[in-house]
């Protein structure tokens, strides 16, 4: 048999160790060096707070949207009677303005108002379902255009009103004056 025992000089040992010690610096440096970099990466993400309106309105059409694909009619009656479900009676002055909002700055696109008259779509109806569709759907038709977003297909059934013109008129929810106040004008 042959004896398989490797003999190297204690010189060259000495040299492996030191490398081997160096390299474990490195790494520890490099793990340190990382971290920093995660934490550095991780404060300059910009945080928006969310304010509790908005956050309940998100709620509110998540729930609605998940509802919707359970129903056996799937259309704008359905999804206005689901969404009034779901806003309640003290939360709806909000829910309506930022709904309101919202379609407003989608309908301000110039590409979205030409695509409609284009295809001869209602251009609130559109802009309703697509702030319905949620925050995803309403900065890709901002960034990428309704027509990239939607097929034409999907636009003409969405070619009908969740709400009407009154059912978002703000004015409805201002106070009633008193009496004497209404005599005195």
């Amino acid at each position: 048999m042959y004896n398989s025992e490797i003999t190297i000089s204690q010189t060259l040992f000495d040299d492996l160790y030191a490398a081997q010690q160096e390299l474990n610096k490195k790494k520890q440096l490099l793990r340190e060096i990382e971290t920093k970099k995660a934490q550095r990466a991780e404060s300059y993400k910009r945080s928006r707070k969310i304010s509790p309106e908005e956050k309940k309105f998100g709620e509110i059409l998540r729930s609605a949207n998940r509802k919707l694909k359970s129903q056996v009619f799937q259309d704008s009656s359905t999804l206005n009677r689901i969404i009034k479900q779901k806003i309640g009676d003290n939360e709806e002055h909000m829910f309506y303005a930022t709904f309101k909002n919202r379609v407003d700055a989608v309908i301000g696109t110039r590409e979205f108002e030409h695509l409609c008259s284009q295809n001869k779509l209602n251009t609130d109806a559109i802009a309703q379902h697509v702030v319905i569709h949620g925050n995803k759907a309403m900065n890709n038709v901002f960034k990428y255009g309704l027509g990239h977003v939607y097929k034409p297909e999907q636009l003409l059934l969405m070619n009908k009103v969740v709400f009407s013109a009154a059912e978002l008129n703000l004015d409805q929810y201002l106070p009633e004056k008193h009496p004497e106040e209404a005599n005195a004008e």
